[in-house]
């Protein structure tokens, strides 16, 4: 899942919020979103490949990103929308900052979201920290 690489040239606009889990259709609407939208769209699988990512989650994370923080974010990163985590965890501070965004939340039947994430996600994060977590850092 590789984004569509896009030169922007003008600011764009910030017109969709994803508020569903990892494993819900997020990377398909991903790709959809992509080739639709003028400007990028942010998503898991590349939430460590943006300018700003890497200054940015850490804060997000200690709870010191204010509403100034994500206008900039979003505009640094020419983003049109977003999708998946970890953008969908602030799907309520989103809308509260931009307003006339539209809301999308993608379902899955409960089982099978479990099932899908238990046999993915899941399974690397268990790799990542059972493998990495005993390294003497």
């Amino acid at each position: 899942m590789e984004p569509v690489q896009k030169e922007q040239y003008a600011e764009v606009e910030y017109v969709l919020i994803g508020a569903g889990l990892p494993r819900t259709g997020t990377a398909s609407t991903f790709t959809a979103l992509e080739q639709l939208l003028p400007g990028k769209c942010h998503h898991m699988m590349q939430a460590a490949k943006g300018k700003q990512d890497a200054a940015f989650w850490p804060k997000v994370g200690r709870g010191e990103v204010l509403e100034e923080d994500w206008k900039q974010f979003i505009k640094g990163e020419g983003l049109s929308a977003s999708l998946d985590f970890p953008m969908s965890l602030f799907w309520k501070d989103l809308v509260e900052i931009y307003p006339k965004a539209k809301v999308l939340l993608t379902v899955r039947d409960p089982n099978r979201w479990y099932m899908s994430v238990k046999n993915t996600i899941r399974q690397i994060g268990t790799f990542m920290s059972d493998s990495w977590g005993s390294l003497p850092l």
